[in-house]
């Protein structure tokens, strides 16, 4: 899962912020971005002496993509595409991601310890709702044909691996087979369907893949690159201008190379673009099996001239935003034709630390992070513009080392601007596109170190609120004794009702627990899959200790894993 987080985060992790106070005066303009050009309006606010001394200093314009003082500089005034619409006719699909899963394990001896290996594959598809299903057939049979196809292959490669898996638990080094699928939709609505595919045979680069599907949602048709970009030449061009610039990495930058170049390689041989389609403009991947995948994001409001600006600017009631790799927005949040630039600026300090957080529209600060609020020394992460039922919503996502993101909320409050609302923690590990659903991913120790997964909606207030509960975390441990527990059918509150013991030596797949109301669901896995057992665990938390039936979980079971 870590290479998925990483494609997801690695086009927002991406701003280096230079120490320097933050001014208590500071040159601001007045920006309306239209669709002829860039106007700008200077304010009468008098400069600090510090940006003064700054500029007589360096006497030229700062280098593209760095940070001067608090603000994050934008290199170029790109001019606003004159074909680029927002209008709001499109309609959500009611589509949900479905795992299924098949999974062995057995404990093991290993370095004077016991502890577990397991097989496991996870494949990870689209499911519709009923009346999707009807109204869009052709896109559903299209997907639902890939996959049947998805479970065919890993259920094959499974069967493959289980073999080689029984032969090295008697062998002297025993090893873990993951094979997995992993689905990030970046939009569903009545006009397209986006979405990346990832697949990993084995936990190895060598094995996996990254593949992006666009299709019409319509008639079922895959939208192509050539389809979206009508001048490759232009576009690769523009593409590589507008990224070399965002203060990416030498790394980013080459693979950017790559990537427009590839553009307009017509040989036979020549690498297909890997792009999803957002509201505001296009994602372009790089894949290859011996790097990380990369994620750029292209506004379409800078690049119309390269492309088809139909695929762009409609929208469902509710969807979602992210920023580009130079963390900003444009959009129309007055709805009165004219983009308005969504950005944060920091303050930090003399060591390059953020003490301060504004949130910024068209070059004039709307709102802070309160200093009660604010968690000093974290960086950039990734920022994202919700628009639900509450109005417009940002989430500022900021990261500490080691930790789980804060997200700082600001809610749009009309021509004044945006207001804090508060924070929650947790990782935006795919790029939802769905405000009343969506997933935030946190770190945790229960039966060993992890993530898990909970799902929020957004109504009425702009604080997201949990749909469920519970949270998802895939864990594989084996009874160190026997267990007390319950089994057999869900009553109406999900909770079993018969009393069950779990035999020592027995491997456990865990998937889900309440920290709230300290349970936990399992089932136990055998050669034999007809006879694993459904159950549920009690537990409880006591500062960083987790207790099963008044027992550390170190002692109640073998295999749990632990970082560092």
């Amino acid at each position: 899962m870590k290479r998925m987080i990483a494609i997801l985060l690695s086009s927002s992790m991406i701003l280096a912020l230079a120490g320097c106070g933050r001014n208590d005066k500071k040159e601001t303009k007045e920006t309306k971005r239209t669709k002829d050009t860039l106007v700008t309006e200077e304010s009468s606010v008098t400069k600090s002496e510090s940006e003064t001394e700054s500029e007589t200093e360096t006497e030229t314009d700062p280098p593209a993509g760095t940070v001067v003082g608090s603000r994050i500089v934008t290199p170029k005034d790109y001019p606003i595409s004159d074909g680029f619409a927002i209008s709001h006719t499109a309609k959500d699909l009611t589509i949900v991601e479905s795992a299924r899963i098949q999974v062995y394990g057995e404990p093991v001896e290993e370095d004077s310890r016991t502890t577990v290996k397991s097989i496991l594959q996870s494949t990870v598809m689209i499911s519709f709702s009923e009346k999707d299903k009807e109204d869009y057939e052709q896109v559903f049979y299209t997907i639902q044909a890939q996959n049947n196809q998805l479970e065919i292959n890993y259920s094959n490669r499974y069967s493959e691996l289980l073999s080689a898996f029984y032969d090295n638990l008697k062998s002297a080094r025993p090893k873990d087979y993951r094979m997995l699928t992993d689905i990030s939709i970046f939009r569903a609505d009545s006009d397209y369907i986006s979405y990346i595919l990832e697949q990993d045979y084995d936990c190895e680069m060598s094995n996996s893949s990254i593949k992006t599907y666009n299709f019409a949602t319509a008639d079922g048709r895959e939208i192509t690159f050539d389809d979206i970009v009508t001048d490759k030449r232009g576009f690769a061009d523009f593409f590589f201008d507008y990224v070399s610039n965002a203060g990416l990495s030498e790394n980013d930058i080459e693979q950017a190379k790559e990537i427009s170049m590839d553009m307009v390689d017509e040989s036979e041989n020549a690498a297909p673009i890997e792009f999803l389609l957002d509201y505001d403009g296009i994602y372009i991947f790089y894949s290859n099996p011996d790097h990380y995948p990369t994620m750029f994001k292209i506004p379409a409001v800078f690049a119309g001239a390269y492309m088809d600006e139909s695929y762009f600017g409609n929208t469902p009631e509710c969807y979602s935003l992210s920023a580009d790799d130079y963390a900003r927005i444009h959009w129309d949040l007055e709805d009165d034709g004219v983009l308005e630039e969504i950005y944060p600026e920091f303050e930090t300090d003399e060591y390059g630390s953020v003490v301060g957080i504004d949130l910024v529209v068209d070059g004039l600060m709307r709102a802070s992070v309160p200093d009660a609020d604010l968690i000093e020394g974290e960086t950039y992460a990734g920022m994202k513009l919700m628009k639900t039922k509450a109005g417009f919503i940002v989430f500022l996502s900021m990261a500490l080392e080691e930790s789980d993101c804060t997200n700082y909320i600001f809610r749009y409050a009309g021509s004044t601007g945006f207001e804090f609302e508060g924070t929650i923690i947790g990782n935006f590990t795919k790029d939802y596109h769905d405000p009343g659903n969506f997933q935030l991913t946190g770190r945790d120790e229960v039966l060993g170190t992890g993530l898990h997964t909970g799902y929020y909606s957004i109504g009425n207030s702009a604080i997201p609120e949990r749909i469920d509960k519970s949270v998802d975390k895939n864990v594989i441990v084996v009874a160190a004794k026997d267990i007390a527990c319950k089994s057999g059918a869900f009553d109406e509150d999900r909770n079993q009702t018969e009393d069950y013991t779990i035999p020592a030596g027995t491997a456990l797949y865990v998937f889900n627990y309440n920290l709230e109301d300290g349970y936990l669901h399992a089932t136990t896995i055998n050669k034999d899959k007809e006879k694993n057992v459904p159950v549920t665990l009690e537990f409880s938390r006591e500062g960083d200790k987790t207790f099963f039936n008044g027992e550390d979980q170190d002692d109640v079971f073998y295999g749990i894993r632990y970082a560092g």
